[in-house]
């Protein structure tokens, strides 16, 4: 690690639906009904990204599922994130890699109540 450089971590813990997040799933590009919910990501605090697991980490059938994912935050999060990883991930939600992979990546404003204002993103279907 270069002196200076920051270093971003992500860990479990509670991320608001409320507000801005991104969503990961499971799941074939032919069959995006199947998809399945793996893991909720929030904005970062402080250089640590909070993530909720939604699949059963107790299940053996699900911890394909889940090392994928874990596989997907390190690569985009931690290592080609740059300087606003969070950006970076919001990019990588519409782009052809991310269509193409096992994981998906989808970005949400979270569940406002109404009139509040949004940031400057498109609320993006949830898929559920």
């Amino acid at each position: 690690m270069k002196k200076g450089q920051i270093l971003w971590k992500w860990v479990e813990g509670q991320v608001d639906q409320l507000s801005e997040h991104i969503e990961l799933y499971h799941g074939d590009i032919e069959s995006e009904e199947l998809w399945r919910p793996v893991a909720l990501v929030g904005p970062p605090k402080d250089y640590t990204f909070s993530v909720t697991w939604i699949a059963d980490i107790g299940n053996p059938e699900e911890i394909p599922m889940i090392e994928a994912a874990r596989k997907e935050l390190d690569f985009y999060l931690l290592e080609v994130g740059g300087p606003d990883p969070w950006v970076y991930a919001g990019y990588h939600c519409n782009t052809a890699a991310n269509l193409y992979s096992k994981i998906h990546w989808v970005y949400s404003l979270g569940d406002k109540p109404k009139g509040q204002r949004y940031a400057s993103y498109r609320r993006r279907k949830r898929r559920r």
